[in-house]
């Protein structure tokens, strides 16, 4: 006999299954009926679903410096960290934490929805449903994601406007940038891809005087990928050689 909870499980499943279609269908047919083709560069309002641990969070980070120009960037994060970290960017417009159910964020939904985004781009490796479906809800104009080998993502992919074949032997940095390569069909120099300096308050405790230079290190990584896993020893080592030759100063961040 099944338990309470794994029916309850099953009827969630495909009521967001429902939810899914449902949203999919009416945006192709707000895009049959309203939307007007517009060229790509007039894409100015994006909005950026980054739903997954603080290493991958960290891997988008140079996609978002390359799009920055010209380009008025909201993200969608489900996770504090992720928030903290993401904050920090100077040229990022705004941040949205979003934790729980969608009914508990109401009003940050309904804000969203108003704000009438022209472009989204769902990160690597974002594929939990409520996130995935989350630019459909909000009305997005077209969505651009990875197109990933799940049966559940299989079912809704025709609703999306690009979609990018993962290379599994690429960095996430490069899987994040393909994303851009790939809707705006553009070529991108290996020069741009960098990480932008972040300014953080003086009296946060990071630092021991002014304007002093602090490089961040976070070694972690979620649960089943130990083989991603540098040895310990080898980050310290690292951080040793970098304040020994006084570079900067070595924050963990776990």
């Amino acid at each position: 006999m099944y338990k309470p909870n794994i029916i309850k499980n099953i009827i969630k499943f495909f009521l967001v299954y429902f939810l899914s279609f449902f949203l999919i269908l009416k945006k192709i047919c707000r895009e049959k009926y309203y939307y007007k083709k517009k060229n790509l560069s007039n894409y100015k309002n994006l909005l950026f679903i980054i739903c997954e641990g603080l290493g991958n969070t960290i891997m988008t980070i140079p996609t978002l410096n390359i799009i920055r120009e010209n380009h008025i960037i909201d993200i969608v994060t489900n996770s504090e960290p992720n928030y903290q970290v993401l904050k920090l960017l100077p040229f990022i417009n705004n941040v949205f934490l979003i934790k729980g159910n969608w009914l508990s964020n109401y009003k940050i939904i309904r804000l969203l929805q108003k704000k009438q985004y022209n472009l989204s781009f769902i990160t690597f490796p974002t594929f939990k449903l409520p996130c995935v479906i989350l630019p459909f809800f909000l009305k997005v104009e077209k969505i651009s994601c990875h197109n990933y080998d799940y049966p559940f993502f299989k079912l809704i992919k025709f609703g999306f406007d690009y979609l990018t074949k993962i290379d599994y032997d690429a960095h996430d940095v490069e899987k994040n940038i393909s994303l851009l390569i790939n809707t705006f069909n553009i070529d991108i120099k290996k020069e741009l891809i960098n990480y932008p300096a972040v300014q953080i308050n003086q009296n946060s405790g990071f630092y021991e005087k002014k304007h002093q230079k602090i490089i961040a290190i976070h070694p972690g990584c979620k649960r089943g990928h130990d083989y991603k896993r540098w040895p310990l020893n080898y980050y310290l080592a690292l951080a040793g050689k970098i304040e020994d030759k006084k570079l900067a100063k070595t924050v963990f961040i776990l």
